[in-house]
């Protein structure tokens, strides 16, 4: 509302300038699929493993407002739920 007090400070806006390394991993396990987002085309699906890491350190020499380690990873699996198909 209007004029009312703000439930507690706004978070500071920052700048973070890092060079990162990474390490990913692939499973070769995709489906070949006509039309399957509908933009009539063969389109490549992935239905296997697939992981990945980063890890950075911003530092106030290269342009950042503080020092800071970054860390970013993900790990996603696929499987094929349509009827009488083959799971992975």
């Amino acid at each position: 509302m209007p004029g009312e007090e703000l439930a507690g400070p706004l978070p500071r806006t920052g700048k973070l300038v890092y060079p990162w390394i990474g390490f990913d991993v692939l499973e070769d396990a995709f489906d070949e699929r006509k039309n399957q987002d509908q933009i009539e085309r063969t389109e490549d699906v992935l239905l296997g493993f697939r992981a990945g890491v980063r890890l950075g350190y911003a530092s106030e020499a290269l342009g950042s407002d503080r020092n800071a380690w970054m860390f970013s990873g993900y790990v996603q699996d696929g499987m094929d739920l349509r009827p009488g198909s083959r799971c992975s």
